[in-house]
């Protein structure tokens, strides 16, 4: 019986480590609220449903966040049509984001998350969640991502 514990701490942990990079198949629709930057009120993803959501959590001390962008951008360009929204989202304070020099650059939706909302995602950032028109995560990617590989999540659910 003493030899089953050990065992069975190394499967939860494996699980729980496996889960947070992997969607899982059972989980309900993701629901997150924010501010965008242009708009006054909360939103949330499921004000969104319908279409495929690509949330980015960035921070603008975060340089392979602001890498990121550039592919981003060319995301929402070849995607848009599709039914493709791509929201960057940080958990820092709305002045602080509004002040990011490269903030006129950027085709997306950008908010701020507040601090409840803020902990109840990962703390990694760039950290990419791509959810189906029905507001499930499909897909989780932690650290910088190229073009091709947010296309190859994309292309398969739009």
């Amino acid at each position: 019986m003493s030899r089953l514990i050990p065992a069975a701490v190394v499967v939860g942990v494996s699980g729980m480590i496996y889960f947070q990079e992997h969607a899982s198949p059972w989980s309900p629709p993701m629901d997150l609220s924010f501010k965008l930057l242009d708009e006054f009120g909360l939103r949330s993803l499921s004000d969104f449903r319908g279409r495929v959501v690509v949330l980015n959590l960035w921070a603008t001390w975060c340089q392979p966040c602001r890498a990121e962008f550039s592919a981003l951008n060319a995301l929402h360009d070849k995607y848009e049509r599709e039914g493709l929204m791509i929201i960057a989202v940080s958990d820092e304070d709305a002045e602080t984001v509004g002040r990011f020099s490269g903030l006129s650059r950027l085709k997306f939706t950008v908010g701020v998350m507040d601090s409840l909302a803020a902990s109840t995602v990962p703390n990694v950032r760039p950290y990419t969640l791509i959810l189906d028109r029905n507001g499930k995560v499909r897909f989780k990617m932690r650290g910088e991502k190229t073009l091709a590989e947010l296309e190859q999540a994309v292309r398969s659910l739009l």
